[in-house]
């Protein structure tokens, strides 16, 4: 055979005729070119296995329909799989992304914290102000809602910054335990709110049937419940319990030096209190209104601002668990794709 009736795909890059071993290996490398061209078209155009190989037309006019530069344009962030209509789930996907999640819940934390800081503020103040009054009192629940506010405060400071650095850095683990720290100042909260609506319709009753008691039974007798009612007397500028003349029956007023002295109430019932100025029982000289009444109005106001305080910010609470559950939850199905 000639070389004028050899086939071209035979010829090398010189126009003539090499031996074999290079005319095969010539060959051979055009073949694998041409089916990796043909691998690479079969990728482009692949369509799911039930659909069968749409016509050159199809895919030209589909192409041109999905192109940014024709008809409509895709969504941000709504990737697909090539050849396939399977969207690739984004962070920003939904309504309640990722990223805003993150950027609601800082924004959260902060009100977190300064909450926390006015709970614990008032729980601290109540402590401070009424600390003396709680050994007059015949229960422990007026200073177990000064404590708890307290409590529910710093669990507040401490889980606002648990959220940030959670938050921040996409930690489940951290923002978990966000979550059931919040929880925590929710009960704490709501508890203190229910109780202390409960207790200010229950104080009355306890003070009328307790406090006239304390003082007439206490009365110099206990260091701590004497401190805390003359301090009662000068402040509320009240004189017993109920009325002045409550001192005359009063274990006080059985004492030895009171009768020596003469004095009929104790020296704190008077308008200028002064060493044995008791003695007189005249209105321009003592008080005359009974303590309960000042001490139960105060007492009563200062529960309403408890449990406003805590009913009111454990609605704050709720949505921190369920912003704190969505971003988990999220992050979860990131991380498990």
């Amino acid at each position: 055979m000639s070389a004028t009736d050899t086939p071209l795909c035979l010829i090398n890059a010189y126009g003539q005729l090499g031996d074999n071993d290079k005319v095969t290996a010539w060959y051979g490398s055009k073949r694998r070119s041409l089916q990796e061209a043909q691998q690479q078209q079969q990728q482009l155009y692949q369509q799911p296995e039930s659909s069968p190989p749409p016509s050159f037309h199809h895919h030209h006019s589909h192409h041109l329909h999905n192109h940014p530069r024709h008809g409509h344009k895709m969504a941000k962030g709504a990737e697909r799989l090539p050849g396939t209509n399977t969207r690739i789930r984004t962070r920003d996907d939904g309504c309640c992304s990722v990223n805003f999640l993150k950027y609601v819940l800082h924004i959260y934390n902060v009100v977190l914290f300064l909450s926390g800081i006015v709970v614990g503020g008032i729980g601290i103040w109540t402590v401070i102000a009424k600390h003396s009054y709680i050994s007059l009192m015949a229960t422990s629940t007026y200073p177990f809602l000064a404590y708890a506010l307290i409590v529910a405060g710093g669990l507040a400071i401490i889980g606002s910054w648990l959220g940030c650095g959670g938050v921040t850095s996409e930690n489940r683990c951290v923002i978990l335990v966000y979550i059931f720290v919040v929880m925590g100042v929710l009960i704490l909260e709501a508890g203190v709110g229910t109780l202390a609506r409960l207790y200010e319709e229950q104080v009355g009753p306890e003070l009328r049937m307790n406090l006239n008691r304390t003082f007439l039974e206490n009365y110099s007798l206990r260091s701590r419940e004497t401190a805390a009612i003359d301090q009662m007397q000068k402040e509320f500028k009240c004189c017993g319990a109920v009325r002045f003349e409550d001192w005359l029956s009063s274990e006080w007023f059985k004492d030895e030096e009171v009768q020596r002295n003469g004095s009929l109430v104790p020296d704190s019932c008077c308008k200028t209190p002064s060493y044995l100025c008791g003695k007189r029982d005249h209105p321009s000289n003592i008080q005359y209104t009974g303590c309960i009444y000042k001490f139960l109005e105060t007492t009563k106001d200062h529960l309403i601002i408890l449990g406003a305080v805590g009913l009111g910010l454990s609605v704050l609470e709720v949505f921190g668990i369920i912003l704190g559950s969505c971003l988990y939850i999220k992050l979860r199905h990131d991380f498990d794709d």
